[in-house]
């Protein structure tokens, strides 16, 4: 009888898993600020069983205009670092989380993205307001060839009043991926409800962290799932595991 009533923790099913969206790549957004914070996040996420990392450094043209040449060379001297700690089970690569702005559009016309995985490219929106032009932007990104991301959309407190934007984006072709820490209260009451929501409704694709720093790595491992809501993210999941493998 004691087991019913276990407490189901995120963490102990994400072993295999490879976290598509956060910033561990050190001083070059505001993620972590060097090369030691983030090989202590990556050491203690590779106790639970997290070992594969896609970073996803912010591109914003007005706070972090990185270009993919500056964000390969910040990954090559971070392997640098890592290789020095002989963790030989952890694997990285970079790829950016792209701020829907004109920087975007030049990069976008450039072809000059680094991409999730083969054509998955991760984009996210302003916290404040949703882009005028937001599906226009969204068909030349799939006209371009690529298959867009969206970053948390169940923090767009925009949204979440008008259910039938999330509905459009997806009709569109967008895929949708939810930060983990949604899964608790730690951007609040309104955020978790929207996420599972966007859930039930099988309108999630993919699973990230949004790692920043260590508080949020506490956070991540604390996190408890009722046994309904394990029943909606382990496909979810599983597509991480299977589409991004590495």
């Amino acid at each position: 009888m004691l087991y019913i009533f276990k407490k189901k923790y995120l963490i102990d099913y994400l072993g295999g898993f490879t976290d598509i969206h956060n910033h561990l790549l050190p001083g070059i957004d505001d993620g972590v600020n060097n090369s030691k914070h983030g090989i202590y996040i990556i050491k203690q996420l590779a106790e639970y069983g997290i070992e594969n990392h896609i970073f996803t450094p912010h591109v914003m043209g007005d706070i972090y205009p990185n270009s993919s040449a500056k964000i390969e060379n910040t990954l090559k001297n971070f392997k640098t670092q890592l290789n020095k700690q002989k963790l030989d089970n952890i694997h990285i690569k970079a790829a950016a989380e792209y701020m829907i702005d004109p920087y975007f559009d030049e990069l976008i016309e450039k072809k000059d993205i680094l991409t999730v995985h083969n054509n998955f490219v991760l984009i996210e929106l302003s916290y404040f307001q949703a882009p005028i032009n937001l599906e226009n932007s969204v068909y030349k990104i799939i006209n371009s060839g690529y298959q867009p991301i969206l970053a948390h959309p169940e923090r767009y407190i925009f949204f979440h009043t008008n259910f039938s934007k999330y509905k459009l984006l997806k009709d569109m072709g967008c895929y949708f991926q939810i930060n983990a820490l949604s899964l608790s209260n730690y951007y609040g009451a309104s955020v978790k409800k929207t996420a599972l929501n966007l859930m039930e409704n099988k309108m999630i694709d993919f699973l990230g962290t949004d790692i920043h720093h260590s508080h949020h790595s506490r956070k991540l491992v604390n996190i408890t799932l009722s046994k309904k809501t394990v029943e909606l993210l382990l496909p979810v999941i599983r597509n991480n595991k299977e589409v991004f493998a590495f």
